[in-house]
């Protein structure tokens, strides 16, 4: 049986944080928008209940039926699994390393072009003339 239980309320901005159980599991977590009446008040109550338990939907009880029981061919997809290395330190310090190169590069780039603009150089030694290709 589903039940669930409304874990916040923020009237701010009409909503309320709700976890549904299924035999007091916990199958899942919503955030939902609580309706408003004609009125311009919060549906409460029986009206509530059922908004809230017609909202769940079926499906996710339904397959984690079926995961629970076991899936035939589940190893057909464990076999497709193929983990992903591991980034040594090394790798992560390489990766730093070209990185900040990259940036100082960039910089440098940007700093000529400023010195160009400005008057102090009269070419740019960052940029290669196409003749020179």
């Amino acid at each position: 049986m589903i039940s669930y239980q409304i874990t916040s309320f923020n009237p701010s901005f009409g909503n309320i944080s709700v976890l549904f159980k299924k035999d007091d599991v916990v199958i899942a977590s919503y955030n939902v928008d609580v309706p408003l009446t004609d009125a311009g008040l919060f549906i409460t109550g029986e009206e509530l209940n059922n908004y809230l338990l017609r909202m769940f939907p079926q499906h996710v009880i339904d397959r984690k039926n079926k995961l629970e029981a076991g899936i035939p061919n589940a190893a057909d997809i464990a076999s497709l699994v193929v983990p992903i290395e591991e980034t040594t330190t090394a790798q992560v310090t390489e990766i730093s390393e070209q990185q900040q190169a990259w940036f100082e590069i960039e910089n440098e780039k940007r700093v000529a072009k400023a010195l160009v603009k400005f008057g102090l150089l009269a070419t740019d030694p960052t940029e290669i003339p196409a003749a020179t290709l």
